[in-house]
């Protein structure tokens, strides 16, 4: 099933569809708050296809774009900068297409019109696999070190010496 998702994914990626996605995501990636209010309607498209998500390789696919997002966001929130320019610009692309209503098989056709979003999600996380990686592990060594933060929070407020103020709930 993924063989074919991921020949199908291909396939979109050289569609003049996806090439102007590209080119709308270049210039949306200098504008973060509307970067931003795209990545947002992702969410809401991802917890819905999260509900009819079956097998463990589409959960697998979900969890890889909610990946993708997370990483996107750190990227221009500035707090990672592990990625590259073209694995930016592909991924904001594939989340265009993934949050467009009508693309090459529209989403209101049941199951049909998401086989095209999994394949081009397919396609992506095979295209940026090693950066998602990166991004992983950075994330898993940043979380680390927030648990230390806030361990080092909660032994500081217990003998009264609160020098982080305000930053004392880590996220």
């Amino acid at each position: 099933m993924l063989q074919h998702l991921l020949k199908r994914g291909a396939q979109i990626a050289k569609t003049y569809l996806f090439f102007w996605l590209k080119e709308r995501a270049e210039k949306m990636l200098g504008r973060d708050k509307e970067a931003q209010a795209e990545l947002d309607k992702a969410e809401v498209k991802i917890d819905n296809l999260n509900e009819v998500a079956n097998t463990r390789d589409q959960k697998g696919v979900v969890e890889d774009l909610r990946t993708t997002l997370r990483m996107i966001r750190a990227q221009l929130g500035g707090s990672y900068s592990g990625v590259s320019n073209k694995a930016m610009v592909l991924s904001m692309a594939s989340v265009l297409y993934f949050i467009m209503p009508i693309d090459m098989v529209p989403d209101f056709i049941p199951m049909s019109g998401l086989i095209d979003d999994l394949g081009l999600l397919v396609w992506l996380g095979a295209t940026i696999n090693s950066e998602l990686d990166k991004f992983v592990e950075w994330e898993r060594v940043t979380h680390k070190n927030d648990h230390i933060e806030e361990v080092e929070v909660v032994a500081n407020k217990l003998e009264g010496n609160d020098r982080f103020g305000e930053r004392a709930t880590v996220k």
